[in-house]
């Protein structure tokens, strides 16, 4: 009897040495794991489209999950460390997220939706700083096409998290086909695809298809919490590198991209006498460092107040302000860069020519007249061989967001059908009889560049879709 007793005390014993070996290794291995929290996507889309939001984090935390290696910190606890915190999130404040919640990484990111197409920008942050921010941008022609590009994004983040080879992200893009575009019409060498690809690496990037041409890779910078009026590049310091010259509307900010890292390395104090809406870059004065020429406004938007500022070795420092012209500069492969000025007065109607710009040894001077016609404002200016035929021309968008051709003697040669630009920069052209202030918008820029090196030159020309459809005059969304 007392052996039978001591025999079920044994199996008793070893029962409860099982569980509590099962227990530690569960727990060991949930230490083990690594732990992620999913911060809301800022969704950039129509009202009726709202539940993207919650059902990209539901995907997310699925699919992520699914990994016995990945631990899914709660929607809930993630809402209360992001307490006080505004979206977009900037990788800084994704790091202090993650020390809130003991998280390993932080994912955050956003999901845009224009018209029938989709596009999915995500960061994964790295909370001790040990790992470099992985990015993932991705576009998709549907909205259904998003699944398979979440499903992709989340293989890549566990990949990243533990080690494992990174998925494809994208097919590849099929082979290049000649371009035949030496008299192609204006617009149609603007309407070419966007085609999306994928390194030896397997990192998501995009890249330009023009005329069947893959053209360079794009390359994306994190999110700037800031309306950005114009980016211009070039070497601004005489250093031989390209820094990357950003305004705002009373800013300006200077940044260098090096050693895989994007940092500012200069910023002029905010302006509270001028509206900054264009900025050109280019070594006029044949020093070797390049001017950084911004075009601006007053405050009221009713007179214009530009600058010039240039490196002295020390500081950047104004070599002309007050400028009532504005400033464009254009830049064609093997000649050096040419400065144009328009000397512009918004509430006076009357046509103010485009003309050359030279430097004279102390200033800038004015020179042969390009262009004289009241539709064409500096801001949406582009000159070069349009055609490919040996001589240049001027190509602009009208303040109807229309393109203009016009010949090297200034005669009229074509107007287009199709909306470019889409502005929302604008300017007082003084009251109407109602006493109410009226705006003009400003055009959007046309460049012209050689962008597959086959010799002839391509347009660009941004195409932004305005909700009302331009048919309110003084607001645009």
């Amino acid at each position: 009897m007392k052996s039978k007793i001591n025999f079920f005390h044994i199996k008793i014993l070893v029962l409860i040495t099982l569980l509590l070996v099962l227990v530690l290794q569960k727990a060991t291995a949930q230490d083990e794991s690594v732990k992620i929290a999913i911060t809301p996507f800022a969704l950039n889309a129509p009202e009726d489209m709202q539940y993207l939001k919650s059902g990209i984090h539901d995907m997310l935390e699925t699919r992520l999950s699914h990994d016995q290696d990945v631990v899914v910190i709660s929607e809930e606890k993630t809402a209360q460390a992001m307490q006080g915190m505004q979206e977009p999130l900037d990788e800084n404040e994704a790091r202090e997220i993650g020390q809130r919640l003991g998280a390993d990484f932080v994912l955050f990111g956003s999901l845009t939706v224009f018209g029938s197409s989709a596009s999915l920008d995500a960061r994964l942050v790295d909370v001790i700083g040990n790992e470099e921010t992985f990015t993932f941008f991705e576009q998709s022609e549907t909205i259904d096409d998003l699944v398979p590009k979440i499903n992709t994004l989340s293989r890549n983040i566990n990949a990243k998290m533990t080690g494992a080879a990174l998925a494809a992200i994208s097919a590849p893009v099929p082979a290049p086909q000649p371009s035949k575009q030496a008299q192609a019409h204006p617009e149609k060498m603007i309407d070419t695809p966007i085609q999306a690809e994928t390194d030896a690496e397997g990192k998501a990037m995009s890249a330009a298809t023009i005329g069947g041409v893959l053209s360079s890779q794009f390359w994306k910078s994190r999110t700037y919490k800031i309306n950005i009026h114009g980016l211009a590049l070039g070497d601004v310091d005489g250093d031989k590198k390209i820094e990357t010259v950003v305004i705002t509307g009373n800013q300006l900010f200077i940044f260098r991209n090096e050693a895989n890292k994007f940092y500012k390395i200069y910023e002029l104090k905010k302006s509270s006498n001028k509206y900054f809406i264009g900025v050109d870059i280019g070594d006029i004065n044949g020093n070797g460092i390049s001017e950084i020429f911004i075009s601006g406004l007053t405050p009221q938007r009713t007179g214009v107040s530009s600058f010039v500022l240039e490196y002295d070795g020390k500081d950047y420092r104004k070599i002309v302000d007050n400028s009532s012209r504005l400033y464009r500069v254009i830049h064609t492969d093997g000649q050096p860069p040419m400065l144009f000025g328009q000397d512009f007065t918004p509430r006076v109607e009357k046509v103010n020519p485009i003309y050359h710009l030279h430097w004279s040894g102390t200033s800038y001077t004015a020179g042969d007249n390009v262009i004289a016609k009241d539709s064409i404002n500096l801001m949406g200016f582009a000159f070069g061989d349009v055609f490919n035929r040996g001589s240049n021309s001027v190509l602009a968008n009208n303040y109807l967001d229309r393109l203009e051709l016009f010949d090297e003697n200034g005669i009229h040669e074509w107007t287009g059908s199709e909306h470019y630009g889409g502005s929302t920069l604008s300017f007082s052209i003084g009251m109407t009889g109602k006493g109410e202030e009226e705006f003009r918008y400003l055009p959007m820029r046309v460049l012209l560049k050689d962008l597959d090196q086959d010799g002839q030159q391509e347009v660009i020309a941004v195409k932004n879709y305005e909700l009302a459809g331009r048919a309110l005059k003084d607001f645009r969304v």
